[in-house]
């Protein structure tokens, strides 16, 4: 639950945000049932047999909803990244620009 409170404060697009919030409701039930799995397999583990199929199903259909987010996440990262990166290069061929033609400037011979 941690990782999602980060998700959380981090500066995510609109649909990331809709996809960790579509998420977080399987998440929490899963949760809810691995714990209450847990106490009762401890107690009764003749008869949690059916309760524990219920819950690979559950786990299942949450690791095809997670996978889809850290798709989602992957393919959003990788697109900033590309975007960053062509700014970076955008800036470093201004800046070669701007050190050229100031270059040209302070070389030319002074007109009396």
């Amino acid at each position: 639950m941690d990782s999602l409170q980060k998700l959380d404060r981090m500066n995510l697009d609109a649909a990331t945000r809709q996809a960790l919030a579509n998420v977080r409701p399987r998440l929490n039930q899963y949760l809810a049932q691995a714990r209450s799995l847990a106490g009762d397999a401890m107690k009764d583990s003749v008869n949690s047999g059916d309760r524990v199929l219920a819950f690979s199903d559950s786990f299942q259909a949450l690791e095809k909803e997670m996978e889809a987010l850290t798709s989602l996440i992957t393919t959003r990262s990788q697109k900033a990244q590309a975007e960053s990166a062509a700014a970076s290069s955008r800036a470093q061929v201004s800046i070669a620009i701007a050190l050229a033609l100031s270059a040209a400037v302070l070389l030319q011979p002074a007109s009396s």
